[in-house]
């Protein structure tokens, strides 16, 4: 890695540091002058598109620059399911089910997370049975017994809506 890259890595860490800190403006400062040395940086528009969105409501804004992460780092794994929070809390099936089966391939992904979003989407677009599934296949990769818990309820509550729809 050279130098300057080096840096910036450093950089990105502290800001990274800063937002659990909840440093917020600190970081995203930090972020910006990142991107002002360094355009292609991708890491840190990921990293302003969430604080946009989780701390700002700046949900337009935060898709941009999710986008833009994606572009400059595409085997970043972090703004692929950053996005994918965005695109199902505002229920935008098609678009998340394109971005899922985009970013099912990246390296390093988070399949736990993924699966569960890919679930989540199915079950709000109405596809129960394929919620379900998808439900399922998490089981084998979760080891975390209250997580286990929380896909057996997921399970019952889409039964339950599948249920309640055929009344």
């Amino acid at each position: 890695m050279n130098e300057k890259l080096e840096e910036l890595e450093g950089k990105f860490r502290y800001a990274d540091q800063l937002i659990t800190d909840n440093e917020v403006d600190e970081a995203k400062a930090l972020l910006f002058s990142i991107i002002e040395e360094e355009p292609g940086f991708g890491k840190a528009y990921n990293h302003i598109a969430w604080i946009y969105e989780t701390k700002e409501k700046r949900f337009r804004e935060a898709e941009n620059l999710y986008k833009q992460a994606m572009d400059f780092s595409p085997d970043y794994p972090a703004p692929y399911i950053n996005y994918l929070y965005l695109l199902n809390t505002e229920l935008r099936g098609p678009e998340a089910e394109a971005h899922i089966l985009k970013a099912k391939d990246i390296v390093g992904i988070n399949k736990v997370s993924l699966w569960t979003e890919w679930a989540y989407m199915l079950e709000y677009s109405g596809r129960f049975e394929e919620a379900i599934e998808k439900y399922k296949e998490i089981i084998p990769m979760q080891n975390n017994l209250e997580k286990l818990d929380q896909l057996k309820s997921d399970i019952e509550r889409v039964r339950k809506k599948s249920e309640m729809l055929n009344l």
